[in-house]
């Protein structure tokens, strides 16, 4: 930043610390403002969050079974099993949610 002072220049510099911290806080906040509706919380922004905390702990959900469990099992009071058997059966835990991979990796940061 440059300031006049009695006709001398001034050079005030900021340390590379502070680069660095402000550089990665802009980084974040810009990442948080696209990725985020800041107004409201629904069903298609609790999908790929909750494939984001399966992918962090590597834990399928509690009512998961391999090789029965089909899309939208997680949710049973929103979609009960009649109305999902006509859908296919998960091939794995990570990938059984129905929203897209990258949607979810950009939640990764946030959980």
């Amino acid at each position: 930043m440059l300031f006049l002072n009695d006709l001398n220049l001034q050079i005030i510099t900021i340390k590379n610390d502070r680069k660095i911290f402000l550089i990665l806080i802009l980084i974040s906040l810009t990442i948080f403002v696209f990725t985020s509706d800041a107004h409201r919380f629904t069903i298609d922004e609790t999908y790929p969050q909750d494939q984001a905390k399966v992918i962090i702990t590597m834990e399928p959900h509690p009512l998961y079974v391999q090789g029965e469990s089909k899309m939208l099992f997680q949710y049973p009071e929103m979609f009960p099993p009649k109305f999902t058997r006509d859908s296919s059966i998960c091939s794995n835990f990570i990938l059984c949610f129905p929203t897209y991979i990258g949607h979810t990796i950009t939640e990764l940061p946030f959980v």
